[in-house]
């Protein structure tokens, strides 16, 4: 299942970190594991040495799962992983004598959907699970029944499709959804909450229309500024500290997937066309600044049709390794998911695709447009 090496024989193919696609991937605190979900029930946890994901070396497989995990999040601040499902759930996964330890969360009769997407807070006291019954579940640890329990976050009109915690605040989320929104929620709890208080819980503070589903949602480093990209090929920025500015950038990509904030004027997003793209910030303004550079080569030239239908059939196989014609682009099918590996100028910023394979991208491969 898993490939550290060429194939043999006539099926010989590049090497790949996995067989089937990456749906999603985390890094622990220090990057030096990371955990993804190969497109299957489980959660598989490597040790990360050097860029060359194909060297990468499997240590534990998490499984407890009924369907496919859909989204994974390691917090930084007590080393645990969170998981969840097609199959309606969410665990929590410790590790603990050599083997990781999973805890179901109890989400409710309400969440009869699966639960799409799934995100700590920024100081690990509690997290919020996304799904496709319309709701977000923002969960905590009950000492006196030892078990993870969940509140709900109603208001939407539709499936909820990313989460985004303020990276200062644990009482302040942003949500996603394909009801063509991104909304600003209170996940203030006064079980532990002293700080600052955003109201009461589940109060929605804000609503950002967008023209389109939305994909994905970032916080700059600072705080300051959420971003989001839509169905429509768009990213928009929102400024909370100057009156919620909203500035939104059209494109003739094709639409985004996921995006990554890591400075606050960077960002890197995945676009269906395979390749990363730059947007940078120069004084109030963004714009669509470069694209991230491939070593990889074109083997055949094809017609855009023939490429399509090759990405198309390699979709429907969820990632098969060998494909039809080598694109372009590094990735060789869609980019699942982007994450900041490192912030601040020297940022390094990870890219998983259902190739099975995961990236690393630092500022040197930015090329002008």
């Amino acid at each position: 299942f898993f490939s550290t090496g060429h194939m043999s024989g006539k099926d010989k193919g590049p090497a790949v970190l996995c067989q089937s696609a990456i749906r999603s991937h985390t890094w622990n605190a220090p990057t030096s594991h990371v955990a993804l979900v190969p497109n299957n029930k489980d959660i598989v946890v490597y040790e990360a040495a050097g860029d060359d994901c194909t060297q990468w070396k499997a240590l534990h497989t998490l499984s407890n799962h009924d369907q496919k995990v859909l989204g994974v999040h390691w917090d930084p601040n007590t080393n645990r992983i969170l998981s969840c499902s097609e199959d309606r759930t969410a665990y929590v996964w410790e590790f603990s004598n050599g083997k990781w330890d999973p805890k179901v969360v109890h989400l409710g009769s309400a969440i009869n959907r699966a639960v799409l997407c799934c995100s700590w807070s920024p100081d690990g006291t509690r997290f919020a699970v996304g799904t496709g019954a319309k709701l977000v579940c923002v969960c905590y640890f009950e000492e006196e029944h030892n078990w993870w329990v969940g509140k709900a976050i109603k208001h939407h009109q539709s499936s909820i499709t990313a989460l985004a915690w303020h990276p200062m605040h644990s009482g302040l989320l942003a949500t996603c959804s394909t009801d063509q929104h991104v909304r600003l929620f209170s996940a203030y709890l006064k079980e532990m909450d002293k700080g600052e208080n955003f109201g009461k819980f589940g109060t929605l503070l804000r609503e950002i229309p967008a023209k389109a589903w939305v994909r994905d949602c970032k916080w700059s480093p600072d705080g300051a500024v959420l971003a989001f990209v839509a169905h429509d090929a768009t990213l928009t920025t929102v400024d909370i500290t100057d009156d919620y500015r909203t500035e939104t950038v059209k494109t003739r990509l094709l639409p985004f997937n996921s995006i990554a904030f890591p400075t606050t004027t960077t960002i890197i997003a995945a676009c269906n066309d395979c390749f990363l793209y730059a947007f940078t910030k120069s004084g109030t303004s963004w714009t669509l600044s470069g694209k991230l550079r491939s070593d990889a080569g074109v083997e055949k030239k094809t017609s855009s049709v023939s490429l399509a239908r090759a990405k198309f059939q390699l979709e429907a196989n969820m990632g098969q390794a060998t494909a039809v014609d080598k694109l372009e682009s590094k990735h060789q099918n869609v980019i699942s998911e982007l994450q900041v590996k490192q912030a601040g100028d020297d940022w390094v910023v990870s890219s998983s695709g259902y190739d099975g394979q995961i990236y690393l991208w630092r500022p040197k491969d930015v090329m002008p447009l």
